[in-house]
């Protein structure tokens, strides 16, 4: 019975796996695109009024099971409910047509390690 369970969550976390990628352009954003960008991803903060962001950066990414995203990534920085701001944090995220989609936020503050593992090859 252990066996089958093992075997049944492995062919689940199989399907979760994303294909590989096998070409990577770096693509310059529009006014446009940096705007919906920083909109989407300040709107769940304490004090979007406040957020300050670098490093926001993009690609064209294809992967082996043909498909095709721009995906982005960048830090931000806000105000808590102190009135302080936190320290930079990550974010990636893709567009789905026009629409940025922010797929992981990190929670920590002065999050430089995983803003270099998001965003190390942009």
């Amino acid at each position: 019975m252990k066996i089958l369970a093992a075997i049944s969550i492995a062919a689940l976390l199989a399907g979760c796996v994303a294909s590989q990628i096998i070409d990577a352009k770096p693509v310059k954003l529009t006014g446009s695109q940096l705007s919906a960008i920083q909109a989407k991803a300040a709107y769940d903060l304490i004090d979007p009024n406040s957020a300050m962001f670098r490093n926001i950066r993009a690609k064209d990414i294809k992967r082996e099971d043909g498909t095709q995203a721009v995906e982005f990534c960048g830090e931000v920085n806000a105000k808590n409910r102190l009135g302080g701001y936190v320290g930079f944090s990550a974010f990636k995220g893709k567009f789905v047509g026009n629409a940025p989609v922010i797929e992981f936020m990190d929670s920590g503050a002065d999050s430089l390690g995983s803003a270099a593992l998001l965003c190390g090859s942009y």
